[in-house]
């Protein structure tokens, strides 16, 4: 027996977005089945000719929501180091006033 399928607009409602963030999701699959490194999520999907209906397994749209799922305690608690402090030396005084952008010639 084959597994349902689910046509765009039900999927939509099963991952809980439009249906046009759904397009641009399958839109950067195909780029990325071309080859082309894309940034973002990606979904398996099923069209069976150019134009056709696009249908998905429900298991496709689990493992899509499962892929960007994520669980603080699988992640290692950060804790914020103290950096040691430092003594931040003064700037030097300029020694001569063309570090003014003019010329002073002192008094003699």
């Amino acid at each position: 027996m084959t597994p349902e399928l689910l046509s765009l607009d039900e999927a939509a409602v099963y991952l809980g977005c439009r249906p046009k963030t759904l397009r641009k999701i399958i839109d950067r699959s195909r780029l990325r089945l071309k080859g082309i490194p894309v940034n973002g999520p990606t979904i398996q999907f099923f069209q069976s000719r150019a134009r056709g209906a696009i249908l998905f397994r429900q298991s496709w749209l689990d493992a899509y929501i499962e892929a960007g799922t994520h669980r603080p305690e699988a992640a290692p608690m950060r804790t914020k180091v103290a950096k040691p402090r430092t003594q931040r030396a003064m700037p030097a005084a300029p020694t001569s006033a063309s570090a003014f952008g003019f010329f002073y010639l002192p008094d003699d």
